[in-house]
């Protein structure tokens, strides 16, 4: 047994005491003998760090919350070291190597990525753009009959746009037609009994 600091004791009551050095984040107390900047340290009273090549990788604090590349300040805390998809989190296909959730720092951001097969489908991204390449998307329903679904009130503040049709109501009473001009229909039981527009239909 090699000590660089602390000591070997007998307590009264039996047994065998190791003792070391305080230690700090960055030196290893527990290390090993051909690789001496890898190991076990304490930053500081009750904070175990883990450290490889002299840099604190892993700090458990007293209250158990976890920091990786970074002094916790909850449960978990990660902190990125880069704005590239792989300086950030990534969790892997349980059946192959391709990543299937990405979360990453893009700049003073958030970013996930999601993946089907290795291709990105789900962008969430905090500076406006998302999207969704994955299928149909479902807002408070789960039928998801549409590209887009939605279940309650919309509300746009700017332009609708439809380029073949779009459908409103609950039993799709307001048509949008963005073919040829474009028309707005109105459709009852009967079939439709009000359009505007410069198409013609058979049942206006």
């Amino acid at each position: 047994i090699r000590f660089y600091s602390g000591n070997m004791d007998y307590p009264a009551t039996g047994g065998l005491n190791i003792l070391f050095g305080a230690g700090n984040s960055v030196t290893p107390i527990y290390r090993f003998e051909d690789d001496e900047n890898t190991g076990i340290g304490r930053a500081s009273a009750d904070n175990l760090s883990l450290i490889t090549g002299g840099i604190e990788a892993i700090r458990i604090d007293a209250s158990q919350n976890v920091g990786i590349g970074i002094v916790p300040t909850s449960l978990l805390t990660l902190k990125a070291t880069g704005t590239t998809s792989t300086s950030g989190i990534r969790l892997i296909s349980s059946t192959n190597t391709n990543r299937v959730v990405t979360i990453q720092d893009a700049g003073d951001r958030g970013y996930i990525a999601m993946h089907t097969g290795g291709v990105q489908k789900i962008t969430l991204d905090t500076n406006g753009l998302t999207s969704f390449l994955g299928g149909n998307v479902s807002i408070g329903n789960t039928n998801d009959t549409y590209k887009l679904d939605v279940s309650g009130t919309g509300y746009f503040s700017g332009d609708l746009w439809s380029a073949t049709d779009g459908y409103f109501g609950s039993a799709k009473q307001i048509q949008i037609d963005g073919r040829d001009n474009g028309s707005i229909l109105y459709h009852a039981a009967a079939g439709t009994i009000f359009y505007f527009g410069t198409k013609t239909y058979a049942n206006a």
